[in-house]
């Protein structure tokens, strides 16, 4: 079980007896990922699209609680999950779907659909209906990154302005989001820890919370410590090639001229670095006799490669 299939069966398992909270629940389902054809006569299909198994589940239980209303789920293919298996949850009869379209304010008293156009606050009458409405669309639409590999949530939605009000809302919260757009879909999406740690907080999911928290942790660890690899590995090879340039002039000089040509003191760092060829420059001024200070020693040893450069 990946991270976001984790994080949606906590919040599938989620049970209250309130019912302004339950049917908070099912509107964010409804702003989100419901579907509604026409089928001419009067007649609607009314049908959610759900990742897993137990989202379908969770839809099936409050289309039941709320509309006493018996639906049906059924297994099929679908793009909108990336060409996956998603699970159909529909009303036999389109009674139940009307009601619902009603109670949620999309049809009027005519039969007409009109489709939403903000998230309407008023199923969202305190905190707990609040979270249930947010936990509804995270559970439709959402996904979370494993936080050791990414730190990502994003909602995807079909309706534009849902999702512009939607961004609105989470700015309630003092979750701030972004909005972009894939091909017909606007997507509101979530970069920051902090926020995605508060918006599962917010939704119930606190055992997640902290497992976010711990794989931030481990992962801000790890960063770190590549970073010190990397910065170590780059100060080797620093030390490294400024030796190997120090040894070939040196070589070139007792070659071409002799040592005894220099002065006693660069003699004497030619010599401590022939007797040393892999020490950093702080190891071959510890090692002088007396010893020298890192300035001093990497001046010397510069001036014998400029004098090599000169022959």
């Amino acid at each position: 079980m990946n991270f976001c299939e984790q994080v949606k069966s906590v919040l599938s398992k989620y049970e209250t007896d309130d019912f302004i909270v339950k049917t908070a629940e099912l509107y964010g389902f409804v702003v989100s990922r419901a579907f509604i054809e026409l089928l001419g006569r009067g007649n609607i299909n009314l049908r959610f699209e759900c990742d897993y198994a137990f989202v379908a589940a969770k839809v099936y239980s409050l289309l039941k609680r709320i509309f006493s209303a018996p639906p049906v789920v059924a297994k099929m293919q679908s793009n909108s999950f990336g060409k996956k298996t998603c699970y159909i949850v529909t009303f036999e009869d389109a009674r139940f779907a009307k009601e619902l379209l009603h109670y949620y304010g999309i049809m009027d008293g005519e039969g007409r659909i009109v489709m939403p156009t903000a998230v309407d606050e008023s199923f969202l009458q305190d905190d707990e209906s609040a979270a249930g409405f947010l936990r509804g669309v995270f559970l439709a639409c959402g996904y979370i990154a494993d936080p050791s590999k990414s730190i990502q949530m994003e909602f995807v939605f079909k309706n534009s302005l849902i999702a512009e009000s939607f961004m609105g809302y989470l700015n309630k919260f003092g979750i701030i989001s972004k909005q972009r757009m894939k091909k017909d879909d606007t997507i509101i999406y979530i970069r920051k820890a902090e926020y995605i740690s508060d918006f599962l907080a917010v939704t119930g999911d606190h055992r997640d919370t902290l497992i976010l928290e711990d794989k931030l942790a481990m992962r801000q660890m790890k960063n770190t410590m590549q970073r010190k690899v990397n910065c170590e590995t780059a100060n080797l090879n620093k030390t490294s090639e400024a030796a190997f340039v120090q040894m070939q002039a040196i070589e070139k000089i007792i070659k071409l001229k002799g040592l005894n040509t220099l002065s006693e003191p660069l003699i004497k760092a030619a010599q401590l670095r022939l007797d040393n060829p892999y020490a950093s420059l702080s190891e071959l001024a510890n090692a002088a006799v007396p010893p020298l200070s890192r300035s001093t020693l990497d001046k010397r040893l510069r001036k014998i490669v400029e004098i090599a450069q000169l022959l």
